[in-house]
Formats: C-alpha cells, structure tokens, sequence
C-alpha cells in the first residue's frame, strides 16, 4: 500500500497548491509583484505537475497489481524499497523537468498603475498562454499534454485489462482441475471486476474533457474574443471534473472492496498506536490479487473448497488455516505438485 499512502500524500498536496491559483484566477490581477511572479511562473505549473505525478502514481500502482497477476516472476523484486523509492524519485524529477519549459515561459506586467507611477495590480501570464508563442513551444505544449494525460489513460487501460483477463484465464484453470468454484469465490472475482471497470471508467470520464481542452483548445489566442467564451467556460467545467476524480478512486476502493477497507483502518491503527500491530492479508481472495503479493502461480495452485460459513467480507477465512504439524481435514500444497498432503498421508497408510 505504498502506492496509495503516496497518491494520497501527492492528492493533499495538490489540493493545497490549486487552492489558492483557483482564488487567484477568481480576480484580475495581483497587489505584489512577488504574488504574480509565483503564479506565473509557479502556479498552474506545480497544481497540474502534482496532478500529473499522481497519475503516474495510478499508473505505477496498476503496474505493480499487472506484475502480481500476470507476471509473477518479476513481482516480489518490484516490492523492494529501493524500486519504491526509485520510482518515486523518478516520476518527480520527470515530471518537473517536463514542466520546467512552462514554468520559464510565464511572466508578469503590470496592469494598472497610481498616480505616482507605481504599480497597482500585477497580471501575471503563465506558461499556458500561448499568444506569443513560438511553434517549437506550441509543438512541446502539445507533446507535453500527451506525455501527461494520454499515456497515462493508455497505460491504466492496459494493465487493467490485462488483470481481467487474466483473473478469468486463472478461474477456468481451475475449475478445470478442481471443479465447480465456490459461490463466495465467484463473488470475490465479479467484486474485482467491477472494481477495476469502475477505475478505467471513472478515469476517463474525469480526464476526457479536461484532455480534449488542453489538446484541442490549446492556443487560447483562437478563441479569446468573447463569442468564444464557451470554450473558456468549457476549460473551467473540465477542471473542475478532473479535481473531483481525484478522489474518486479512493471511494471506489472503499465502497467495493472490504480488504482495502480492513487495510486502511489496520494503516490508522499502526499510525495511531506505538506497538506494531501483525497483519495477516487475506491471500484466498480474488481482489487480494490486486492489492497483495499473491501471484497467479499461487492461486492456479491453492485449493478453492467452499467453507462452512461465508466469511468474505470478515477478514477471516478458514481456507487459509492448515497446521502442518498436526492431522487435519483442510489441504494444504505439497511443493506444488498439485497433490495435497492429506492425500499423500493416505497413500502412506495404505502402503504400510
């Protein structure tokens, strides 16, 4: 969960930062020469850069669920710390060198002046105003969108997709060596399908008309006279639309997912406690896939007999207890050789 505690971090971070552009934009001009230079230069560049880093954040951790499910050789060696910090450090320092063209662009005059010649009210111009723009700028304002929010969306897709159709390649592996999948199980995997569904299309519906505004409408010099207002209007809408997604993930894991919600209340209990407390993931769970290191090649080889009582949403599932040291019904993989140990036992017997 290192991803979600970072995009929550990043999301804080970005709320505090587009704050206080969206009260500035909300006047026509700055008192100080200081307020307008950081909204020039800084304002809009670190609200939407810090937007950007949390989409790579999504990104990241959608790779990380991919590589669990599809690709589970490479997985644990993703976990390590270092790969963490690596990323992070990386996605960072990308995404400022990719804003640092629009954060230089910006500038500011000064737009109303007092009787004594001073200065009244600064206007600050940022990076987005592409009035006096070159085409090499405005070729980089277009390639930098894309970079952005294309790619993003392209590669959440993806690995979502892969996920889903993997999760279904697994369950008819095993209905085929197993039989019939127990009811609790088929729920678990239609709850992760929707999960992941819900994640690709709420996704696209928050960053669609804020995309097709930055890519389409992008030289606001073509539209700046007052019959073009409507696309202005339409750029506020679509931003508003893209700040409102970014909690929709979040709800959307704790709606659907009880894991995630025992997960999260476990994180505020080590926060507010100073013992650390041990807890065990439930691993016989479909969407634990997404959120856990289990990887395909263990739940192609784990038992899926259906338990007495449904305990799904509980956080405790007697499918996951088998004590190797002593005698017992439930079965446990013998060094993945597809057959169980109470079975093995039996043959013993019978030999002797």
């Amino acid at each position: 969960f290192r991803w979600m505690r970072a995009l929550a971090a990043v999301d804080f971070i970005l709320c505090a930062l587009t704050i206080p552009v969206s009260l500035a934009k909300g006047g026509y001009g700055t008192p100080s020469f200081a307020t307008g230079y950081y909204y020039a230069h800084f304002g809009w560049s670190l609200s939407i850069g810090s937007q950007i880093v949390s989409y790579y954040l999504m990104v990241w951790f959608a790779y990380d669920r991919y590589l669990a499910v599809c690709r589970h050789q490479h997985y644990h060696r993703s976990q390590r710390r270092e790969t963490f910090i690596y990323r992070m450090a990386g996605t960072i320092v990308g995404i400022m060198l990719l804003y640092l063209p629009t954060m230089l662009k910006g500038g500011t005059c000064c737009k109303e002046f007092h009787d004594n010649g001073y200065c009244k009210w600064w206007k600050e111009k940022d990076g987005y105003h592409l009035d006096d723009a070159t085409h090499i700028y405005k070729a980089y304002a277009w390639i930098r969108e894309v970079i952005s929010r294309l790619i993003p969306a392209v590669l959440i897709t993806y690995f979502y997709v892969m996920i889903t159709l993997r999760v279904r390649e697994l369950r008819a592996v095993q209905e085929d060596n197993h039989g019939a999948i127990s009811t609790s199980r088929r729920n678990k995997e239609r709850r992760l399908q929707i999960l992941l569904m819900w994640i690709v299309i709420c996704f696209y519906v928050y960053n669609t008309p804020v995309t097709i505004y930055y890519l389409v409408f992008l030289d606001d010099t073509l539209y700046a006279e007052n019959k073009h207002m409507g696309i202005h209007e339409f750029g506020a809408i679509s931003n508003m639309i893209q700040m409102i997604g970014n909690v929709s993930n979040f709800v959307l894991y704790f709606w659907l997912n009880p894991d995630f919600r025992r997960t999260l209340f476990e994180l505020l209990e080590k926060c507010g406690c100073s013992h650390r407390y041990q807890f065990e993931p439930t691993l016989h769970n479909t969407i634990a896939v997404t959120q856990t290191g289990l990887t395909s090649r263990e739940i192609t080889n784990r038992p899926i007999t259906e338990p007495e009582n449904d305990h799904s949403d509980s956080g405790f599932d007697p499918e996951h207890i088998c004590d190797h040291g002593k005698k017992t019904n439930c079965i446990c993989r013998d060094g993945g050789t597809g057959q169980s140990t109470s079975k093995i036992n039996t043959l013993n017997n019978r030999t002797k």
